[in-house]
């Protein structure tokens, strides 16, 4: 069985509801910000951040719809389609679709299912139609309507994200705004019916709960939080996840532990740490040929599956790129597919990579990026470009999940399409990262003479 694809996003359903659903959801962040936000300087971004998000959001659904004409987002679309399909014709089925398992259905439901019943579908996959259906229940199963919300949904989760880096930083919160909410690439493709504007809005829920914790924080309502958007990730992008639990560990351990004044407590910590490191290594010597064996044959088996879709791209693409070296886990060819891969992530497509304006677009952003990262790099010197880090518990956070993210994301993406999406997670902790060391390093003369802290006004 094929997949039944939709070949149409818009309808004349669109026409009329789009504006009406826009105004609705403009009226409820605008009440949502009037409410929390009143005279708060950054109350200013709220609006333009959002209209901006949905113009981006319209913008990419009309080049799927009139360009591509294929894509992740009709396949979605499609199996909110038909679970609208099935709730019009008896809202029973339809709810079936949505909180069932597709096989738990009964017969009369699964006869509506027809593109979700198509086997090759992920299990990641099948959440996105539930969630697109189910959303698609209040919207007449029109496009952009289930768009709109989803685009808002990635909204709030990148405003939670600047609200952490704004609370360390206030003084900075132009630059942090930039980094944050109105970064291009963000704006069109953090919306959508896709996996990445609701990764965002769960990234959002577990980052603020997450910063309270290294904040010495601790609510229900933060505990609430951080699982539900885990359960996002773990749902759609369960490797976002991982990643995230990492970086929190590693900074817990800077804040909990290196910054901690109490010295008993940090040694005590540091050799609880040291006897489990013990503990792993005596039980990895015991089991290291299985468990070699095991990560290698993953690997390897993953390593083929994605060189087998680079061949197949670079015959079919010209957007495909490729990793050299792969094969090689020598400690070098490590080191050097990390390298070569991170920096794919954070500073690529080049200019002359591009084959299109909207890879072009994007390769303009990645030019600026690797200019400003080098231009740090320079001024600052390695070592205080990642010292910065140091200033601020998000800080540490956002750099380390960038480090340890976008080498992942250059792996897995293929070509420069899926790159942009892939990235989306880290673009707000990169980029603000490196727009607030140049920030603080254009006034560090002020700083130095006034004795200013990091986060005191120019």
């Amino acid at each position: 069985m094929q997949p039944n694809q939709i070949t149409y996003l818009f309808t004349f359903l669109d026409v009329f509801l789009a504006p009406i659903y826009f105004l609705g959801l403009l009226f409820l962040i605008t009440r949502w910000k009037r409410k929390y936000y009143g005279q708060s300087p950054i109350s200013r971004y709220i609006i333009p951040a959002f209209v901006f998000k949905i113009i981006g959001c319209v913008a990419l659904a009309a080049l799927f719809h009139f360009y591509y004409g294929y894509g992740d987002i009709f396949n979605y679309y499609t199996g909110a389609v038909e679970i609208w399909n099935a709730f019009s014709y008896k809202p029973i089925y339809g709810l079936e679709l949505v909180f069932k398992h597709l096989d738990a259905c009964s017969p009369k439901a699964q006869e509506f299912a027809y593109h979700m019943a198509y086997k090759e579908f992920s299990e990641q996959t099948a959440y996105m139609f539930r969630i697109s259906g189910f959303t698609g229940l209040f919207c007449f199963g029109a496009y952009l309507p289930i768009a709109m919300i989803f685009t808002t949904l990635s909204f709030l989760g990148s405003w939670r994200i600047f609200k952490c880096f704004y609370e360390e930083f206030p003084a900075y919160h132009k630059v942090l705004a930039w980094g944050c909410l109105f970064v291009p690439t963000s704006l069109v493709w953090a919306g959508n019916i896709l996996k990445d504007p609701l990764c965002i809005f769960g990234m959002g829920l577990m980052v603020t709960a997450l910063y309270d914790i290294l904040k010495r924080r601790f609510s229900i309502r933060s505990l609430v939080e951080m699982f539900i958007g885990a359960f996002i990730l773990w749902m759609l992008k369960d490797y976002i996840l991982y990643v995230l639990l990492v970086a929190l560990l590693v900074s817990l351990y800077h804040a909990y532990v290196i910054r901690n004044p109490n010295r008993k407590i940090r040694w005590s910590v540091r050799g609880l740490v040291l006897v489990g490191w013990v503990v792993f290594l005596y039980w990895y010597s015991d089991n290291s040929e299985v468990v070699g064996d095991y990560v290698f044959e993953k690997f390897t088996r993953k390593t083929e599956v994605i060189q087998g879709a680079i061949t197949k791209l670079n015959e079919e693409s010209s957007s495909a790129y490729e990793i050299p070296n792969l094969g090689d886990y020598s400690p070098l060819g490590i080191v050097s597919s990390y390298l070569i891969s991170l920096a794919t992530t954070l500073f690529r497509p080049f200019l002359w990579e591009s084959r299109n304006v909207m890879a072009l677009l994007t390769a303009l952003e990645s030019t600026l990026v690797l200019l400003l990262s080098l231009w740090l790099i320079i001024r600052r010197g390695p070592i205080r470009f990642f010292s910065f880090a140091g200033k601020s518990p998000i800080l540490l956070f956002g750099l380390i999940f960038t480090l340890l993210m976008a080498p992942l994301v250059g792996f897995i993406s293929f070509n420069f399409g899926t790159l942009v999406r892939y990235k989306l997670p880290l673009v707000p902790f990169y980029y603000s990262y490196i727009l607030l060391l140049w920030a603080t390093t254009r006034t560090k003369t002020a700083q130095l003479h006034g004795k200013k802290e990091i986060g005191d006004p120019d």
